[in-house]
């Protein structure tokens, strides 16, 4: 389309009609520029509004969605972890989301358990997942784990999500690691953490 607009304008600009004097083209061209070239403004005009329109429905779909309870709850704590121990904060706070669906999981709420893991419990039915006292206690596991890592000292303090997950799918924290690497990149461009 550009290039029939660039090839309209220079046509327009290199002849002029005395020169070109019976010629077919000439006649023809001249004879219809007027609404050939109403015809590409319309056409150029709706292709802008249709891209203003599409950027509009996105820039409202991305402000008027609100961010989710549960980031709202822990976002300061995993913040803090993540200045004390050098995780991204988006790293803790994404895994947390994934393994406990926003907090709402019997284990999360139960027990305390934002991240799955195995151990201990005094819960009222049977399972193997490990009770904390507090939500906080989850929170500071997770990251005490992943302090004792051999891959840790190598990410510690460095800002590459990408990296970091990768790592920790590698340490067995899940069954199925590709998954579960493509499941947390987008819990974090979902949440814009």
């Amino acid at each position: 389309m550009m290039t029939a607009i660039i090839e309209v304008t220079l046509l327009y600009f290199s002849f002029k009609k005395e020169d070109c004097k019976d010629s077919f083209f000439t006649s023809f061209y001249f004879d219809n520029f007027a609404t050939i070239k109403a015809k590409l403004m319309k056409l150029h005009l709706n292709k802008i509004t249709l891209v203003l329109f599409i950027n509009c429905l996105f820039a409202t779909y991305s402000f008027a969605r609100p961010t989710h309870p549960y980031v709202v709850q822990y976002k300061s704590l995993s913040d803090s972890l993540s200045v004390q121990y050098g995780i991204p904060s988006s790293v803790i706070l994404s895994i947390a989301i994934l393994e406990s669906d926003y907090g709402r999981s019997r284990v999360a709420v139960q027990l305390h358990n934002h991240f799955g893991f195995t151990g201990a419990n005094k819960a009222p039915w049977r399972t193997r997942f490990k009770q904390y006292t507090t939500d906080r206690a989850s929170f500071v596991d997770f990251c005490d784990k992943i302090a004792k890592t051999k891959f840790y000292s190598q990410l510690k303090g460095t800002n590459s999500l990408s990296k970091w997950i990768l790592h920790i799918s590698r340490m067995g924290y899940s069954t199925q690691p590709k998954k579960w690497k493509r499941k947390v990149m987008k819990t974090i461009l979902i949440n814009k953490l």
